[in-house]
């Protein structure tokens, strides 16, 4: 088990940090160890925010923006 999580680890420093891929500019996205899986991160490269889908591997996704459509279904019409 630990050698398929090191393979997911990078060293920084003196601590291993866990990362995972940008599905948006394959960068590497690096994750804090107490990440759990819903949380959002952005990529340092290109900005975009990252949800945490997975953690053994790390697996990031795109988090989605809700559209503005969405909120009209809660109003009421006249």
């Amino acid at each position: 088990m630990w050698a398929r999580l090191a393979a997911h680890l990078k060293v920084e420093g003196e601590r291993t940090v866990p990362t995972g891929t940008c599905p948006e500019c394959d960068a590497d996205v690096h994750v804090d160890t107490d990440a759990d899986k819903g949380d959002t991160i952005s990529c340092e490269e290109c900005g975009t925010d990252l949800e945490v889908v997975g953690l053994d591997p790390v697996e990031l996704d795109i988090v989605e923006e809700e559209s503005l459509d969405d909120d009209d279904d809660d109003e009421e019409e006249f």
